[in-house]
């Protein structure tokens, strides 16, 4: 008898201490504040968002359209910049470009006029169109680059459609909110995120456009020209002249006081010789 009684009041401590480890476990898990947002809400969102490793966009890269940025700068010497400003505009209007920069000026007082213009032509015509500016006039300077943006383009990608992933989850998650600070949370959240993905949207747009149309720099420039030589030799005449015109002004300015420098000491040479005498 007694040793029933003993195991009954084992099995009894034994019970009670678990419902009191239970009971307590769950006032020490659900206590209101100790459950937080990211407690709540946290496993959801991860599972609705899939970012891709840098190494796995190493090995895939390959794989993608290649986008690489094409510019070029030249600079040539031509007979008339108004007809070369001409014809390149009907050569980047036919392939489907435009000019997005152009500007003229003079040196050596309008002896040599200058041309600046800045082409986007079409990626796929930059070659053919840097052969025909060739044929303009006499190159002084030409230099072309292709910059491979492809793993940055792709990443960039990648991580921009996890960011619109992430907002469409939060929205989800701010219509289950159920209390005013994870409504606050939340939004701070849409707002950040919201913020990143226009950044991203900014600079994909940006790579698009450098990636599509490629970028030429002409600077051309008449030289050698008749007009050009008449020019020159007609501004050393007037600055011979403008010399002469200085020297007659001062030796006008001058000379008389000379005169009288020279007329006063002849006089008064006379009278001492005549002293003496």
């Amino acid at each position: 008898m007694d040793r029933k009684k003993i195991i009954i009041g084992v099995l009894v401590v034994l019970v009670v201490s678990f419902a009191l480890y239970a009971v307590g476990l769950s006032i020490f898990s659900f206590r209101a504040g100790d459950v937080t947002f990211e407690d709540k809400y946290g496993p959801s969102l991860m599972r609705s968002v899939s970012v891709q490793p840098e190494a796995m966009m190493d090995n895939q890269t390959a794989e993608f359209e290649q986008k690489i940025i094409y510019t070029g700068q030249m600079e040539i010497d031509v007979e008339n910049v108004d007809e070369t400003f001409d014809s390149v505009t009907r050569m980047v209007e036919e392939r489907g470009g435009y000019i997005s920069e152009s500007r003229f000026w003079d040196q050596f007082d309008g002896a040599q006029r200058n041309l600046r213009l800045v082409l986007r032509v079409p990626a796929e015509t930059f070659d053919n169109t840097i052969s025909e500016l060739q044929g303009l006039g006499r190159i002084i300077d030409q230099s072309t680059r292709g910059q491979d943006v492809t793993e940055q383009y792709y990443d960039l990608e990648a991580r921009l459609n996890n960011k619109i992933s992430q907002e469409v989850r939060y929205l989800e998650i701010l219509e289950m909110a159920t209390t005013v600070e994870e409504v606050l949370k939340v939004e701070r959240e849409l707002e950040r995120i919201r913020g990143d993905i226009e950044s991203m949207e900014g600079r994909m747009r940006y790579l698009r456009d450098q990636v599509s149309l490629a970028t030429i720099t002409l600077i051309a420039r008449e030289t050698h020209t008749p007009s050009a030589v008449i020019s020159t030799f007609k501004e050393a005449l007037n600055s011979l002249l403008d010399s002469l015109k200085t020297m007659i002004i001062f030796g006008a300015t001058v000379l008389p006081w000379v005169i009288i420098i020279l007329l006063l000491g002849w006089v008064l040479t006379a009278i001492l010789r005549s002293k003496k005498g």
